[in-house]
């Protein structure tokens, strides 16, 4: 993974589907990633690990109207 970039506070990440089996994948290399600053995911369900760098975005397709 690079290094953080000098002089940005980091990237921002938006990933859809954390939680499935490539999902999973991509999160733990993006919370390991020291040039990530935050990691915000949506899906039905929220990941299981809690970490400094998650933010959890679950939704309620049952809610949506028709």
């Amino acid at each position: 993974m690079p290094d953080a970039v000098p002089g940005l506070d980091g990237r921002r990440v938006a990933l859809a589907g954390a939680t499935g089996l490539v999902g999973r994948e991509l999160l733990r290399q993006l919370l390991d990633d020291p040039s990530v600053r935050e990691v915000h995911v949506v899906g039905r369900r929220a990941p299981s690990a809690p970490h400094d760098k998650l933010v959890s975005h679950v939704l309620d397709l049952t809610a949506v109207p028709a």
